[in-house]
């Protein structure tokens, strides 16, 4: 699969330059994501040959090439919809809250749920055939299909000049378009880190490989930049970087739901969004004034690790859940709940 998305995705990053106040997007890349079966990725199980971690993987490669498509809330929907046995439209999808403390007001009558209020910031949501969106009524969580002509959009956009528009909703929605959802609101938040976290890990490994490859290219002094001792410590702790992060999304990647899966979801937003900063500060050190400039592609990257780290919550935001699962665990508890994570989750 991982090859799979790395034929699918190879010419992306070209799709992802545009001028600063347009967002991103691809019609002609969707096309290809959609015939490659992508979309479908998370609904699958085991005994079909795929893994929660496999699907994933599909984000990270996108990731790696800057890929503007919301393929990782589409495998969501998609998800989430199969859950509560809805049928998902044809199209990109996306996915809200993505919020904390943001929630949209539903009621049902006369066969129909009502649904109303406003989100902030859903990614792709004006490129979207849909949006799947959580709401509480009387004590369930459902997941509610939101077609394009039931919301209104309100343009946005992150960092990376990704579509991050808020949604206004006021519809009646019939009962085929909502059912009981897998998660509940902070679940799909953690869901949402773990999708983040991915992508940073993607990122990271092509800032990591386009700053090792300049370093090679680039002479000062008569020789590489490359064989300076001071460069080589900053292409090593890029690196060390990279490597954690890919490991904590990897780990988080196994699980979407379960005790466990908030816990791994916080580990990983955190240490990727640490290798995030460490990572894109010292990259543009080592490419200097040629990296901030628009031809050079290295600002495609480090823009979204500054825009994804802040997405679905901080580094600060999952410390503090990570926190206070250390403060409930107590003494004899703590080292256990280090320690026996990846065991719990069946690595």
């Amino acid at each position: 699969m991982t090859d799979s998305a790395t034929q699918v995705f190879a010419d992306a990053e070209e799709a992802a330059r545009c001028p600063r106040d347009e967002a991103a997007w691809s019609a002609a890349l969707w096309a290809r994501v959609e015939e490659a079966g992508f979309p479908e990725a998370l609904t699958y199980d085991e005994s079909d040959g795929i893994t929660t971690a496999d699907a994933l993987g599909i984000v990270r490669v996108a990731a790696a090439h800057a890929a503007p498509v919301p393929i990782g809330e589409t495998m969501v929907a998609h998800w989430l919809l199969a859950r509560a046995g809805v049928a998902a439209p044809s199209g990109p999808l996306t996915v809200g809250p993505v919020v904390a403390g943001e929630a949209l007001t539903a009621r049902e009558g006369d066969g129909a749920l009502y649904v109303e209020g406003r989100l902030s910031g859903v990614p792709y949501a004006r490129f979207a055939a849909g949006v799947v969106v959580l709401v509480e009524v009387e004590g369930r969580t459902l997941a509610v299909c939101l077609r394009a002509e039931d919301i209104g959009t309100e343009p946005g956009l992150n960092l990376a000049c990704e579509a991050r528009d808020d949604v206004v909703v006021k519809t009646a929605v019939p009962p085929d378009r909502f059912g009981p959802s897998p998660t509940d609101a902070a679940g799909l938040f953690a869901i949402g880190a773990t999708l983040r976290s991915v992508a940073l890990a993607g990122a990271l490994e092509t800032v990591l490989s386009r700053t090792v490859a300049y370093a090679g290219e680039r002479v000062q002094f008569g020789r590489p930049i490359a064989k300076f001792q001071a460069i080589q410590h900053s292409l090593a702790e890029i690196a060390s970087e990279a490597a954690a992060a890919r490991a904590a999304a990897d780990m988080a990647s196994e699980v979407l739901t379960g005790p466990e899966a908030r816990t791994l979801a916080a580990v990983a937003k955190a240490r990727t969004g640490e290798a995030a900063t460490k990572s894109a500060g010292l990259a543009h050190q080592v490419h200097g004034a040629i990296g901030f400039t628009l031809e050079h592609s290295l600002h495609l990257y480090t823009q979204r690790l500054w825009a994804w780290r802040d997405e679905f919550g901080t580094e600060a935001d999952w410390s503090l859940v990570l926190g206070e699962a250390a403060l409930e665990a107590g003494p004899a508890g703590y080292w256990p709940m280090i320690t026996d994570l990846d065991h719990r989750v069946g690595l």
